[in-house]
């Protein structure tokens, strides 16, 4: 063999070991085998709902079970009252809905208060809040 051939079979060679090696790297660099990732069904994942805890500035009162004791909650950007027949106390909340019936409802501080269900009493602390009362037998009044 001429050594002309040589060279270029010597660098064909070289360059062959080359590209497998990179290709590999570039593979996996971890090291070791290469698994599916499941990325498809976690950013399909639906939130399960957390009740009874401002969460991200949120706050959804649900329980109604017969022995439901008054409940207490503390400051949040927003809250939901879920319940019905329920004493429930909230710190200052600008956003409020209660779409419960025959709830006892005292909050320190609300901005907005929307009303969906019936039968509720509302006592407020401050200034008046914007109101939409779209239930029925509502009374939402400022604390004596």
């Amino acid at each position: 063999m001429n050594s002309t051939a040589i060279r270029t079979l010597a660098a064909a060679s070289l360059a062959l070991v080359a590209a497998v090696g990179l290709s590999a790297c570039t593979a996996n660099s971890s090291g070791g085998d290469q698994k599916p990732t499941a990325t498809a069904s976690a950013s399909t994942k639906v939130a399960e709902t957390q009740y009874n805890d401002c969460i991200d500035g949120s706050l959804q009162i649900f329980d109604d079970s017969k022995d439901a004791k008054p409940a207490t909650f503390g400051d949040c950007a927003g809250a939901s009252i879920i319940s019905s027949g329920r004493t429930i106390t909230l710190g200052t909340v600008p956003t409020l809905t209660v779409e419960g019936q025959k709830n006892t409802v005292d909050v320190t501080g609300v901005k907005s208060l929307t009303v969906l269900g019936n039968e509720n009493t509302i006592t407020y602390h401050g200034t008046a809040p914007k109101v939409d009362d779209q239930g029925k037998g509502n009374a939402i009044k400022p604390a004596a």
